[in-house]
């Protein structure tokens, strides 16, 4: 038995910079393709599951030419939350809360940084992040 494929036109996803502000009245229009058949590609598509380690993430700083990564970005590597990496940290005495922030301790100065981010808090005052360099993660395997 003969099967019957239909084959479905390329769209130039180029020409819609804001996809997801376009209407899909204005998206059939600019590609010829009735709203129905849109409707029918979008429900047939495969889903995808999520997975965060393959979510893109923020791009490392660099300090004096060095990366520093936050707690989130470096836990990702051993699957760790952001909470439970912080918390490694902390055991290995590389960092410790003051005042509701997390500091480096003197042994942890040496692989991480305390940054201002461009966030105010609801205060008003600046937001400071510890970010670390890469050399942290030899630190806390030996």
């Amino acid at each position: 038995m003969k099967q019957n494929h239909e084959v479905s036109p390329t769209i130039d996803l180029t020409q819609f910079p804001k996809l997801e502000q376009v209407s899909l009245s204005h998206l059939s229009e600019a590609t010829q393709i009735p709203v129905s058949g849109l409707l029918a590609a979008a429900n047939q598509a495969p889903q995808r599951p999520f997975s965060p380690s393959l979510s893109p993430g923020p791009v490392a700083v660099h300090v004096d030419g060095v990366r520093c990564y936050t707690p989130t970005e470096l836990g990702r590597r051993r699957c760790l939350s952001p909470q439970q990496f912080n918390r490694l940290l902390a055991e290995r005495g590389l960092q410790e809360k003051r005042d509701g922030q997390w500091c480096p301790t003197e042994v942890g100065k040496a692989f991480g940084v305390l940054l201002q981010v461009h966030k105010k808090q609801l205060a008003g005052t600046d937001v400071l992040q510890l970010k670390w360099k890469e050399t942290v993660m030899a630190q806390l395997d030996g």
